[in-house]
């Protein structure tokens, strides 16, 4: 199966966008503020986990043009049952071409997190050796455990991608059809930082030897990018902790692209 892995800059060092740009996090661009989400559960509005356009190969909306913004609560520490698909702590809304406005849309209110912003500036097309007939077996629990205990499904691909196939962390809870598995998220992604901007961040250390910088964006909380150094090369790894998947959660994406009324439905699992 094909997949498609983002490349991804820190977005609070980039320039601020003139028009709809794939990302995580950050703040959505081209949202009409009537149609920003609240939680089912807690009345408080959501905050942006991704946006995205339709591709008709990497992400099928039904329709070009058409693009989906990813919302989950993230203002009552936890509380609300962001996991489920069916409780309203998340959403997914999918808008026309006709409804994309201009502009960043700002939160409704003051005290909504935002989320860091993770930018995506390319899509690595991948292939990870599974078969295309087995999109329906990956999506049964049964057949998934066989397969997994057999040791055929490929382990730790990658857990922030688009297409391929699901990699459940507990028993599968998929949606079949009219609906397709879309992609995942993981609760820390890994991000790039433009080199010309690193040179004016200021390095520090934890107290047990980690190297972090510390950011202060101009719109959301401050947060911290941890850096790693790569076995195969001497370049940096950052990562940024992102979205309340709780302990090492990852989260699923499922489209229904009806050319009429598209849908979309998130859950997410943990360890």
């Amino acid at each position: 199966m094909r997949y498609y892995v983002p490349e991804l800059y820190l977005g609070t060092l980039l320039p601020g966008s003139t028009q709809f740009v794939e990302q995580y996090g950050g703040l959505p661009w081209g949202l009409a503020p009537e149609k920003w989400p609240n939680c089912k559960e807690c009345g408080k509005p959501m905050s942006l986990i991704a946006q995205f356009c339709h591709h008709k190969e990497r992400l099928n909306l039904g329709k070009e043009g058409r693009v989906l913004y990813l919302f989950q609560c993230e203002q009552n520490e936890g509380n609300c049952a962001t996991w489920d698909a069916d409780c309203g702590a998340n959403a997914v809304v999918i808008l026309e071409p006709e409804q994309v406005k201009g502009g960043t849309t700002f939160a409704p209110l003051e005290d909504i997190e935002i989320l860091p912003e993770a930018r995506i500036v390319n899509w690595i097309e991948k292939e990870d050796g599974v078969p295309n007939q087995w999109v329906e077996g990956l999506l049964d629990g049964d057949q998934y455990h066989e397969w997994f205990l057999d040791g055929v499904i490929p382990e730790e691909i990658e857990s922030t991608k688009l297409g391929g196939f699901p990699e459940w962390l507990q028993w599968p809870q998929a949606y079949g059809k009219p609906y397709y598995f879309a992609g995942q998220i993981d609760s820390g992604l890994k991000v790039m930082i433009p080199p010309e901007e690193e040179i004016y961040l200021e390095r520090k250390v934890s107290d047990y030897g980690d190297h972090y910088y510390e950011i202060t964006p101009n719109i959301g909380e401050k947060f911290w990018v941890y850096m790693d150094q790569s076995d195969q090369s001497e370049e940096p790894i950052y990562s940024i902790d992102f979205a309340n998947f709780a302990d090492s959660g990852i989260g699923y994406l499922f489209i229904d692209p009806d050319p009429e009324k598209p849908k979309g439905k998130f859950l997410w699992q943990c360890l």
